[in-house]
This record gives C-alpha cells, sequence and structure tokens, in this order.
C-alpha cells in the first residue's frame, strides 16, 4: 500500500505500521524484484500464481479479546541477553500449518556489526546483521 507524497515520491506502509519513503526507481525496483520472487514460486514450486502473489498475512488472534496473540519461546528479558538474535522472532504456534512459508534470500557477504560482549567489531552474516538491525 502506498501513497505518493509529492511528484516521484512514494510512501511505503509495511504491514508492522512502518513507513519507507521511495523514490519512483526504487518503486520499480521493488515491483521487479517481487515479480521475480513471485515466479521463481510459480515456476520452481508449482505454486499458484494468486498465492505466490498473495501478501495476506496470517495471524493467530484471541477469540475473546480479538486481539492477535503472541508467544514467543524465548522468556520476558531474555531476548534482549541472547547472541540467538534469530531466536527473538520465534513464536509458538498451535494453529493449522499454512500452506504456503515464503522466506528471504540475503545474498552471501558479511558485515560488521559492533559487539558489547567481544567490545570490537565482528563479521557477521548479513542475514543475522539484518536481524539484529530490526
Amino acid at each position: 500500500k502506498n501513497g505518493a507524497i509529492g511528484s516521484g515520491s512514494y510512501v511505503i506502509r509495511l504491514t508492522d505500521g512502518t513507513n519507507i519513503e521511495m523514490n519512483t526507481a526504487e518503486v520499480e525496483k521493488a515491483k521487479q524484484l517481487f515479480e521475480a520472487e513471485v515466479t521463481k514460486l510459480v515456476e520452481e514450486a508449482n505454486m499458484p500464481r494468486i498465492d505466490a502473489s498473495s501478501i495476506d498475512i496470517l495471524t493467530a488472534v484471541d477469540p475473546t479479546t480479538h486481539s492477535v496473540t503472541r508467544r514467543p519461546i524465548l522468556t520476558e528479558g531474555e531476548d534482549k541477553t541472547t547472541e540467538q538474535y534469530e531466536r527473538v522472532y520465534e513464536e509458538k504456534y498451535d494453529g493449522e500449518i499454512p500452506s504456503i512459508v515464503v522466506g528471504l534470500e540475503f545474498p552471501k557477504r558479511s558485515l560488521y556489526w559492533y559487539s558489547e560482549r567481544a567490545k570490537d567489531h565482528i563479521q557477521l552474516p548479513c542475514w543475522e546483521f539484518t536481524l539484529r538491525k530490526l
């Protein structure tokens, strides 16, 4: 979903509420990348195009409060101390397994991150660096 804010400039609203400002070239590039991923899912995973291009989000909702139910694997406070950042985003889920799971591809390169524990910059794989920046 987007809304124009000026000539050649757009605000992209992500599902988590984050807004990102992009110019026309960036929007076109994002659309091309999205279409490339859809094509991979259709051609390589034999997924129906309508499912591959869907941006719907499946969430567990508490029927009494009508709010999203989050059940993180890590306990309160543990998410602040772990060096295993991917575990911060893992959640317990008891519902039906979705018919579609979409992953992200990261470049096979390392980036530098300042580690409080090491008191120095360390190299991390791009996927781990990205999770730490979230």
